[in-house]
C-alpha cells in the first residue's frame, strides 16, 4: 500500500500522529535536521510553502535502501496513522496492525525536501 500527495502545507511542517487530539509536538531544530519525534508524533519539516510543493508518500512497504534521516516508534493506540498539517487535518491515512508502529523518513534535502518518504512497519 502506498498513497502519495503533493502538498504545500502551512508552516512547512507535517505532523505524523495516531490521534491529532492527543499529541505531544516535537521542536524540530533547524539547521540540524528537518524531523523529530516524541512517542505521539513525528514532525517534518517541508519545502517552503511559498517555494512549491512537496511530494509527500505514506508506504507500508518498499523501504529505500539510503539511511533514513528519521527512524523510531510511534504509539498508535487507535492503530490509525495519518499524516496532517499544522492545522490537524489528515492529507493522508493509513490502518496500522499494533499499538505500537515503527515509522522511517526519508528527505531528499536535510532543511527543505520538496519529497517525503514515510514508511510504516511493526516495531
Amino acid at each position: 500500500m502506498t498513497s502519495t500527495v503533493r502538498i504545500a502545507p502551512p508552516n512547512s511542517l507535517l505532523l505524523v500522529v495516531d490521534d491529532p487530539g492527543k499529541i505531544d509536538v516535537p521542536r524540530i531544530v533547524r539547521g540540524r535536521t528537518n524531523v523529530a519525534g516524541t512517542r505521539s508524533c513525528i514532525a517534518i519539516g517541508t519545502r517552503s510553502a511559498q517555494d512549491g510543493e512537496t511530494l509527500v508518500s505514506l508506504a507500508s512497504e518498499d523501504a529505500p535502501d539510503e539511511a533514513p534521516a528519521f527512524d523510531g516508534v510511534l504509539d498508535t493506540p487507535r492503530k490509525t496513522l495519518s499524516v496532517c498539517s499544522v492545522l490537524l487535518s489528515p492529507i493522508i491515512e493509513c490502518k496500522v496492525a499494533s499499538e505500537r508502529t515503527r515509522v522511517r523518513v526519508w528527505t531528499n534535502h536535510p532543511s527543505e525536501p520538496d519529497t517525503v518518504r514515510i514508511v510504516v512497519s511493526a516495531p
